[in-house]
C-alpha cells in the first residue's frame, strides 16, 4: 500500500514529468530590449513563473496577461504572445541569471534558464573594406573620420587601435587627444574633428588600423584603414627607369626613321634614272635621208632616184676644203 501512495504524492507535487533545458545566453545592449523566448512546444501553457536568481519578478500566462509583483519592474516588463517575457530599457543591473518555471496544461513542469548579458555599446563593424592611405617615408598622413557616420553631438570618444587590438591613442571631436602607447609619443597628433595624424612616418608604420567611434546612444562604430608606406628611392628609380626607357626609345626611333627616308629617296632616284635611260634607248629611229640632212646640211633629193642607170659608176669627187663634209653622190 505504501509503495502505491508515494508515487501518487510525487505526481501531485511535481506533475507528470519534469523537463529541463540548457542555459540560454541572451546578449542585449544598454537602453534596448531583450526577449526571453520560450520553446514553441511550451507556448500557451497554463502558467510561467519568472525569477531573477531567487527573486520572483513576474508571472505570465498563455493568454498574454502578466502579473508583476515588484514595482521596479512594472514599467519595464511585458509579455509576448504565448507567455515569453520582454525586458525593456536594459540597464547594467539587468545582466544576471534568469529562470522560468513552466506549468503545462497536462500538469507537467519544465524549467528553462537564461543568462542575460548587457553590453554598454553595440559594436557595428566596418563591412565596406578599409580606407586606403598611401605615403612615402618621412611624410605625414591622416586617418580621416568620414562625415555622417555618427552625429557629431553623439560621439563620446574615438579609440585608435592596431589590427591586433593594441590601443594607440584616443581622440575627441573637440580636439582632446591622449596617447595610450608610449612608443608613439611624438609621432601622433589629432585634427580638430578627431582624425588621427601620423608625423614623419616610417616603414614600420605600415599596416591596418581601426577607429572605434563610441556613441552616447550605445553604439561603437568601427572604421578600418590600410596604410601603405613606400621608400623614396624606389619611386625615384621607377621614374628614372621610365625616363631612360622613353629617351632610349626616342634615340633609336628617329635615326631609324631618317635612314628609311634617305634610302627610300635614293631608291626612287635610281629607279627614275633607269626608267629614263630605258625610254631614251627606245626613242624614234631616224630615216637615213633625215639623218644625212642632219649631218651634212645639204640637199639629198637626188638620192630619191627610183632606178639605177646602167653602166653607171660611183665616183668620188673632191670638194673645196671649205665644204663642211664630203658627200657621196652618184654620177652618170
Amino acid at each position: 500500500m505504501d509503495s502505491i501512495v508515494l508515487p501518487v504524492i510525487l505526481l501531485l507535487t511535481h506533475g507528470v514529468t519534469s523537463e529541463s533545458f540548457d542555459k540560454t545566453i541572451i546578449v542585449g545592449h544598454k537602453e534596448e530590449e531583450v526577449s526571453l523566448l520560450l520553446p514553441e512546444h511550451l507556448l500557451n501553457q497554463t502558467e510561467y513563473i519568472w525569477k531573477k536568481k531567487e527573486d520572483h519578478i513576474a508571472t505570465s500566462f498563455g493568454n498574454g496577461s502578466l502579473n508583476i509583483p515588484q514595482s521596479s519592474y512594472r514599467e519595464r516588463l511585458s509579455c509576448a504572445h504565448g507567455g515569453s517575457l520582454i525586458i525593456k530599457a536594459l540597464c547594467w543591473e539587468d545582466g544576471d541569471e534568469y529562470s522560468v518555471d513552466i506549468m503545462a496544461i497536462d500538469n507537467s513542469r519544465s524549467l528553462i534558464q537564461y543568462r542575460v548579458i548587457v553590453q554598454i555599446h553595440k559594436y557595428i563593424r566596418h563591412d565596406t573594406g578599409p580606407t586606403l592611405v598611401n605615403a612615402t617615408v618621412g611624410e605625414n598622413i591622416i586617418l580621416p573620420l568620414e562625415d555622417g557616420i555618427i552625429e557629431k553631438s553623439e560621439i563620446e570618444e574615438i579609440d585608435w587601435l592596431t589590427e591586433r587590438w593594441v590601443y594607440l591613442a584616443a581622440t575627441t571631436v573637440d580636439g582632446n587627444f591622449r596617447i595610450l602607447e608610449k612608443m608613439y609619443e611624438g609621432s601622433l597628433s589629432s585634427s580638430p574633428n578627431g582624425s588621427l595624424i601620423f608625423s614623419n612616418v616610417m616603414k614600420r608604420n605600415e599596416g591596418v588600423y581601426r577607429a572605434c567611434i563610441l556613441s552616447n546612444k550605445g553604439k561603437i562604430v568601427e572604421r578600418m584603414y590600410q596604410v601603405n608606406i613606400f621608400e623614396p628611392h624606389l619611386e625615384t628609380s621607377v621614374e628614372k627607369r621610365t625616363s631612360t626607357e622613353s629617351a632610349s626609345e626616342n634615340t633609336i626611333f628617329f635615326p631609324v626613321l631618317t635612314s628609311i627616308c634617305i634610302v627610300t629617296i635614293f631608291l626612287i632616284i635610281i629607279i627614275g634614272y633607269f626608267i629614263y635611260q630605258h625610254k631614251s634607248k627606245k626613242g624614234k629611229m631616224l630615216d637615213p635621208k633625215e639623218y644625212n640632212k642632219t649631218r651634212t646640211n645639204h640637199d639629198t633629193s637626188h638620192l630619191e632616184c627610183p632606178t639605177q642607170l646602167p653602166n653607171s659608176r660611183l665616183l668620188s669627187v673632191n670638194f673645196p676644203t671649205s665644204s663642211p663634209t664630203l658627200p657621196m653622190v652618184l654620177l652618170l
